[in-house]
C-alpha cells in the first residue's frame, strides 16, 4: 500500500502541533497546499516539496524563509529538539 504525504502528515498529527497552531491562517493554507501539491506527484518528494514551496510562496505572497522556518520548527518540535 502507497502512503501518501498527506497521509503522512495525518498519521504524525503535524496539524496539531504547536508549530502549526502557532501559524496565522494564510500560513495553515499554504502547509495543506504543499502537501496536496506533492501527493500529486510523489516520485521525488525532496525536488517537488522545493518546486510546491516555490509555487505556494509566490501563489500566497509570503515569503519562502517563513516556510521553510515552519518545516525546521515541525521538525525539531516532532523530534523533541
Amino acid at each position: 500500500m502507497k502512503q501518501t504525504v498527506s497521509k503522512l502528515f495525518k498519521n504524525y498529527d503535524f496539524v496539531e502541533s504547536k508549530s502549526y497552531d502557532n501559524l496565522t491562517p494564510v500560513m495553515k493554507e499554504v502547509v495543506k497546499d504543499i502537501f496536496e501539491i506533492i501527493d500529486e506527484d510523489d516520485t521525488n518528494i525532496i525536488e517537488n516539496m522545493d518546486k510546491a514551496i516555490d509555487d505556494v510562496s509566490r501563489f500566497h505572497s509570503v515569503d519562502k524563509q517563513e516556510i521553510l522556518n515552519y518545516f525546521d520548527n515541525e521538525v525539531k518540535e516532532q523530534l523533541g529538539v
